[in-house]
């Protein structure tokens, strides 16, 4: 038996996964997926119109440190 690939991707669950939170159908995904363009495109830039740029840049050092170290520690352990 032949299976179409729209098929595969449309029609078929994966038992395994069927009761996991927002994978029983596209449904909410896709709520998701809108209401996050919606705030990209139209909401944020229109609520930051009049607002200073945050300044992130001591933020972003620390994030990057510590996803360096979490990187070098995962190779450490699978090495």
């Amino acid at each position: 038996m032949k299976t179409n690939t729209s098929d595969f991707f449309f029609f078929y669950i994966d038992p395994r996964t069927k009761d996991w939170f927002l994978s029983g159908s596209v449904g909410p995904l896709f709520t998701i997926l809108v209401t996050y363009l919606y705030f990209c495109i139209y909401a944020g830039p229109r609520f930051m119109k009049d607002r200073k740029p945050l300044q992130l840049k001591n933020t972003l050092i620390v994030y990057n440190a510590i996803q360096v170290l979490l990187s070098v520690w995962l190779v450490y352990e699978v090495s």
